[in-house]
């Protein structure tokens, strides 16, 4: 084998290896990505849940309020 070729041979191989080292980079921080899109839609689930509960309490309450004054004005208007 000419020098040539080990040179050629030599450089294949470091190439191959720096390759194989970016697409490990590359997977470890794909993976990375993955894990916190999760964690994160598991969040945005959770805090939708809050906010609709917080918006049936909100309603409720509200019902409540409207009902009450309700009461209030028949009763005045009776007396």
């Amino acid at each position: 084998m000419s020098k040539l070729e080990r040179l050629n041979a030599r450089v294949a191989k470091l190439l191959t290896e720096a390759v194989q080292e970016v697409l490990e980079v590359v997977k470890e921080t794909v993976s990375e990505y993955q894990e916190k899109t999760a964690r994160t839609q598991r969040e945005n689930e959770s805090l939708k849940r809050k906010l609709q509960e917080l918006q049936e309490t909100i309603t409720k309450e509200r019902i409540g309020w409207i009902s009450l004054n309700c009461y209030k004005h028949i009763t005045i208007s009776l007396v």
